[in-house]
């Protein structure tokens, strides 16, 4: 009966054994996944990031080139205002010439 009772534990020890290798072989498959997922979004987000600065510096591009249309129209209305003075002065000098002033 001894010899029954060591071929039983040796046996569960090697059930025991091969259940742990299976176990250990399946963790490190999954943490090689994990690893592999969290490399791919790293990259995709690195993608991402990259896309919105191009298209953020593209926006600033067109922002700048906006406001140095705006910074046109000012000085071209303060020329004009300046135009616009001018008439009124030549206006009012005429009115004077009518009114008989020398």
């Amino acid at each position: 009966m001894e010899t029954a009772i060591i071929v039983a534990l040796i046996t569960g020890a090697c059930s025991v054994f091969g259940t742990w290798l299976a176990t250990r072989a399946e963790a490190k498959k999954a943490e090689q996944k994990r690893v592999e997922e969290a490399e791919r979004k790293a990259a995709q987000e690195a993608t991402e990031k990259a896309e919105l600065y191009a298209r953020l510096t593209s926006i600033e591009s067109k922002l700048d080139e906006h406001n140095g249309y705006g910074q046109k129209f000012v000085e071209q209305t303060g020329r004009l205002t300046a135009i616009e003075k001018t008439l009124i002065g030549l206006s009012k000098d005429i009115e004077y010439l009518k009114k008989g002033g020398a």
